[in-house]
């Protein structure tokens, strides 16, 4: 699995890659595979982006709202993880 993220989430600095990259595999398994990371009082909320809460973390992962969207290209299987505006 490839992770590609846009210009405006490597802008965000996060620092918490390892932690990010293992959600998004553990709920890919889950077959989740449109994801939103999302920030609330000071922790991270993800959900598949209707609103089901998929799982919580207890620190910020990203400032601000980021999807991870999942692809295949025939050969590799990837998610891009983008801002909104981005899509």
């Amino acid at each position: 699995m490839d992770f590609v993220m846009t210009i405006g989430v490597e802008r965000l600095s996060t620092r918490d890659w390892q932690l990010i990259v293992s959600i998004i595999t553990r709920l890919y398994e889950d077959n989740e595979f449109f994801l939103s990371f999302e920030a609330r009082d000071g922790k991270t909320v993800v959900t598949d982006g209707d609103g089901n809460h998929l799982c919580s973390v207890d620190k910020l992962l990203f400032p601000r709202k980021v999807w991870a969207i999942y692809g295949n290209d025939g050969k590799t299987e990837y998610y891009t993880v983008l801002l909104p505006e981005e899509y």
